[in-house]
């Protein structure tokens, strides 16, 4: 116990210094809210190249690239939740408790997948469990 409370005391005292809990909730600062900070193109376009550069495709047996009128399955309970694909440390401690609509111009992988597809034709469908026709 003393060890949990140790590193419990130290996580806190590290955002209570950042100013986490004087501070509103991200979806509720007014960069956010006013759309000239958090989720701004610039930084998007950035947040995008930098995965681009840092994705690793382990194995590629004809998958990729998709063709042009693909349909798509995106499966698990995470696909179409921006909350647990960010994790601890954002809105809720793991991510737990938010909608999509607490991360403003928040794109979930679902909805990227949606995006991609249909502007090639194609079509994406999400599916919680794994579970498909």
């Amino acid at each position: 116990m003393a060890r949990i409370d140790d590193a419990v005391r130290r996580i806190l005292r590290v955002k209570a210094r950042a100013g986490l809990f004087s501070c509103p909730r991200p979806s509720q600062r007014p960069d956010t809210v006013e759309g000239t900070g958090v989720g701004d193109p610039t930084h998007r376009t950035l947040a995008r190249r930098a995965v681009r550069r840092s994705l690793v495709l382990l194995k590629n047996e004809g998958v990729l690239p998709l063709r042009r009128d693909t349909k798509v399955l995106v499966a698990g309970d995470g696909a179409d939740n921006i909350g647990k694909q960010c994790g601890g440390w954002t809105l809720t401690w793991q991510g737990t408790g938010n909608d999509n609509k607490d991360f403003p111009n928040g794109m979930s992988l679902f909805d990227g997948f949606v995006e991609a597809t249909a502007n090639h034709g194609g079509a994406a469908t999400h599916s919680p469990t794994g579970e498909f026709a």
